[in-house]
């Protein structure tokens, strides 16, 4: 499953990287803003705040399975998000609303009732980074599930062998990586419908997100057989 994330992520970061050879940044954003209607309005100015509070939602069910899972996903998010704020101020890059202002002062973004405009800081994305993160440890969790499903009573690594993962794969399983990178994606987009980033932005935000994850993940099979990555919190039902 992680396989098919990293591809899809290669895709999009490949089609992304497209756009901005064809296109000057202003033009790029324009056409990948100027989409609004006022139900993708009420729903993206909901689904972007998955990667503000939604993402510790997550962690918390992630303890009634496994702890070491929800401690990855935290750890992860915070690694990441912080590698994201160090650049954003090293950049401090003008937002779409400031960078607008100063190049093509006749252009009006497309607004959302109620939510002010930042105006700095834009260079990356930090809710993409979140996005992509909390989406691709989904991704390794639901792998997790699956080859303990498939052999439950061997003891099976996490970083089993590829032969051994194709063969615990299904469609299904497939099917679920990649619905989950197209929710990773529509935060992403979020992000650029909101006029909050550039689509240079989110690209940056991608790579870190599922750079710094894929890094940390490169530990987990040396910690997924300990008592405290495997222990979760009790359930009626585990009682």
């Amino acid at each position: 499953m992680r396989r098919t994330y990293y591809i899809l992520t290669i895709v999009l970061l490949a089609v992304i990287g497209a756009l901005m050879l064809l296109y000057d940044k202003g033009t790029l954003h324009l056409m990948l803003c100027d989409h609004h209607t006022a139900a993708g309005d009420v729903f993206f100015l909901a689904y972007t705040k998955v990667a503000e509070w939604g993402i510790y939602i997550v962690v918390v069910a992630l303890l009634f399975y496994k702890v070491g899972w929800a401690s990855f996903l935290l750890g992860s998010s915070l690694i990441a998000g912080g590698v994201g704020q160090i650049i954003k101020h090293i950049a401090h890059a003008p937002r779409p609303v400031t960078w607008f202002a100063e190049h093509c002062p006749d252009v009006s973004l497309p607004v959302i009732e109620g939510i002010p405009f930042k105006e700095w800081n834009s260079f990356p994305s930090g809710h993409t980074i979140t996005f992509f993160c909390l989406f691709l440890v989904l991704t390794m969790v639901i792998e997790d599930i699956i080859l303990q499903q498939s052999s439950p009573s061997a003891k099976r690594s996490y970083s089993v062998s590829g032969r051994a993962a194709k063969r615990s794969y299904s469609v299904s399983g497939l099917a679920g990586a990649a619905g989950l990178f197209c929710l990773a994606t529509l935060g992403a987009y979020s992000r650029v419908y909101m006029s909050m980033h550039f689509a240079e932005d989110v690209f940056a935000g991608i790579i870190i997100g599922v750079g710094v994850t894929a890094l940390l993940s490169l530990f987990i099979p040396k910690l997924e057989h300990t008592k405290f990555w495997n222990w979760h919190v009790p359930t009626r039902k585990s009682i």
